[in-house]
C-alpha cells in the first residue's frame, strides 16, 4: 500500500478451513513480545481452523541463510501445501518464493514486506503510517523556537519494514525543528 490509502472494512473469518492444510511458517525470531504475539496467533489460529501449522524461526535478523534453509526442510519434511513467511529481508528469500510459487504453492508475506510479484497474499502493518505516527508525536512535544536533535535506531539493514517506518518518520520530521542523528 505504497499509496497509504485505508479502508476499513468489516471481516468475518471461516469458522474451519475449507481443506486440511499443512502449512509451514517462518518468521525472523522469539526475542521480544511482539514476535510471540505474532506466534501465538499463528498456532491459535491454526488450531481454530483445523489447519497442521510447523513453525520455525531463524534467531534474528542477520540469519537470511537461517530462514532460506528453515523454509525448504519444513516444506520438504512436512509436505507443505502452503507457506507464510515473516521476512527477514525484502528481498533476500525472491528465489525461494519463486521456486515453490511455481510449484503452485501460495506464498503468504506476514508484516514484514517481501518484494517479490510471486506473493499470493500480504497481511501487513502499514509501517509508513508508524513512523509518521511517532515522528508527529515528537514533533507536537517540541517547541518550535528550539532546535533538538533525535537518536533515530530504525532497524535492520534490508527489513522493509525499516525502510517504510523510516521513511514515515523521515517525512514527520519534515521542516520541523528536530533534525536525526542516524544511530543505524
Amino acid at each position: 500500500n505504497i499509496e497509504h490509502q485505508h479502508e476499513r472494512r468489516q471481516y468475518t473469518p471461516p469458522s474451519r478451513a475449507s481443506r486440511p492444510w499443512r502449512i509451514c511458517a517462518s518468521i525472523p525470531h522469539l526475542k521480544d513480545d511482539y514476535w510471540l504475539a505474532v506466534n501465538f496467533g499463528l498456532v491459535n489460529e491454526a488450531k481454530r481452523m483445523g489447519v497442521a501449522l510447523n513453525l520455525y524461526e531463524a534467531g534474528g535478523y542477520e540469519h537470511l541463510a537461517t530462514q532460506q534453509s528453515q523454509i525448504a526442510e519444513c516444506v520438504a519434511r512436512n509436505k507443505a501445501d502452503a507457506l507464510i513467511i515473516g521476512a527477514i529481508s525484502a528481498d533476500g528469500l525472491n528465489s525461494v518464493i519463486g521456486d515453490y510459487s511455481a510449484k503452485g504453492m501460495p506464498v503468504i508475506d506476514l508484516i514484514n514486506g517481501i518484494n517479490s510479484d510471486k506473493i499470493a497474499a500480504r497481511v501487513a502493518a502499514d509501517f509508513y503510517d508508524m513512523g509518521l505516527a511517532a515522528g508527529k508525536y515528537l514533533t507536537a512535544l517540541q517547541s518550535h523556537d528550539k532546535a533538538a536533535k533525535v537518536a533515530w535506531f530504525p532497524g535492520p539493514a534490508g527489513a522493509a519494514w525499516v525502510a517504510a517506518g523510516d521513511k514515515g518518520f523521515r517525512a514527520a520530521l519534515d521542516g520541523s525543528s528536530l533534525s536525526i542523528l542516524d544511530g543505524g
